[in-house]
């Protein structure tokens, strides 16, 4: 019987040997296996890049547009303009800083999982090189900057011992309420704080920091939200959320009643689910079923960030990366599950999920008139995958049995 040692060797030189080959595939032919190709490399990147360029010359990046190859307008909070003008990264580091992410994106996420069979490398790496990775990593989008805030915050920040536990708490929300103001989204990792072992002391100074921080930067920076919201085109393929699939049947007050309503009896159904099941769904974990403690706080993260930009309506399929961090967690409930073919199912549910969006682009689907019914299907394994995240995450906070190990660890005063 192989190690988990030999599997994690093979992972990470698999991950590696496809990583350079895909960089240098794109960076030199142009040639992509994602849905939407945009040539130059890393072209979300570039609208940050060349929008430096843009307010270096004295113009207006959320007017002018001349300074993008595709004539796009700037769509970010001037706080990236910021920090990649203070850093001095202009468009013509738009590749090196590229490639960059991309390594970070990796040698970050590969420690998370711990491989001990074949069938966990093929089942982790048929997520880390899904096409909805890819193209995030192709576009240089800055969603993988979120995502390692996100993930440094919550998880290896927590495991450096030099800092004291109040430190690094306080560490943690300060880094991620920088991610909320460079993209909205992160804030709904603030609820985080209530699966916190803290004080009342820390909680409420973390609250009163956080709402002061963020009513007075969104105040300032009121105005270029405005643009931000009117230069950003919405996702209506290829994406996920409440608004996806009903905008193609409803508009205007009609969608947003629908798709408020459905989201909301969604996260009714898995309050009922929790309060009349929970019995039930405990059972079906083996009496030996471990949860790394490590892994609960990253999967709180992933999860919450996944609700929110669901919550908020329609989001490209990239922005799926966040569940990435949910996997290490569903991971070991996997194991722990004693129904085969219940978690099976769930594992279905997840890999349908990033791969179904692809599916749709291929020629054949539209021939064969496939297209709406494999849109539907995408559609529904996306609000399936909500209905799961929010039933874990009403069960971890509902009974803390999930979360027992840190509920153990000392109080932060």
């Amino acid at each position: 019987m192989r190690s988990a040692k030999f599997y994690n060797n093979v992972f990470a030189v698999t991950t590696s040997a496809v990583i350079i080959t895909l960089i240098s595939v794109y960076l030199i032919s142009g040639k992509s296996f994602t849905p939407f190709p945009m040539y130059p490399a890393f072209s979300d990147l570039i609208i940050i890049t060349s929008s430096v360029d843009c307010s270096r010359a004295g113009f207006d990046p959320y007017v002018d547009t001349h300074f993008d190859p595709w004539n796009r307008f700037y769509n970010y909070p001037k706080l990236w303009l910021t920090v990649f003008d203070f850093f001095g990264i202009t468009r013509k580091a738009s590749n090196p800083v590229g490639i960059g992410m991309i390594l970070l994106f990796y040698v970050s996420t590969l420690p998370l999982f711990k491989i001990k069979s074949w069938a966990q490398l093929l089942c982790v790496s048929a997520f880390i090189f899904s096409s909805p990775i890819l193209l995030l990593l192709e576009r240089g989008n800055c969603d993988i900057l979120l995502y390692l805030l996100i993930l440094f915050s919550t998880y290896y920040l927590r495991k450096i011992n030099f800092f004291s536990d109040s430190i690094k708490l306080h560490i943690s929300y300060l880094i991620i309420l920088f991610a909320a103001m460079l993209k909205i989204y992160p804030i709904f990792i603030m609820p985080l704080l209530f699966f916190e072992k803290l004080s009342r002391k820390h909680l409420y100074l973390i609250l009163l920091y956080s709402a002061v921080i963020l009513t007075v930067y969104f105040a300032r920076t009121y105005d270029n939200l405005l643009f931000v919201s009117k230069n950003t085109p919405r996702a209506t393929v290829y994406s996920f959320g409440k608004n996806v699939y009903l905008q193609h049947i409803f508009k205007g007050a009609s969608l947003a009643v629908l798709a408020n309503g459905l989201l909301a009896a969604v996260v009714f159904g898995a309050f009922y689910i929790v309060d009349k099941y929970r019995p039930v769904l405990l059972e079906g974990l083996k009496p030996s079923f471990y949860i790394d403690k490590k892994n609960v706080l990253i999967f709180l993260a992933g999860g919450l960030t996944y609700m929110g930009t669901f919550f908020l309506g329609n989001n490209w399929d990239y922005r799926l990366v966040f569940l990435i961090l949910t996997f290490p967690f569903l991971k070991d409930l996997y194991e722990s599950m004693k129904n085969n073919l219940w978690r099976n199912a769930m594992l279905g549910v997840f890999l349908f999920g990033f791969y179904s969006g692809f599916l749709t682009n291929f020629e054949i689907v539209r021939k064969l008139h496939l297209y709406v019914v494999l849109f539907t299907m995408e559609q529904l394994s996306q609000w399936l995958i909500m209905l799961i995240i929010t039933i874990i995450v009403l069960l971890i906070y509902r009974d803390k049995l999930l979360y027992r190990d840190l509920q153990r660890a000392p109080v932060v005063n």
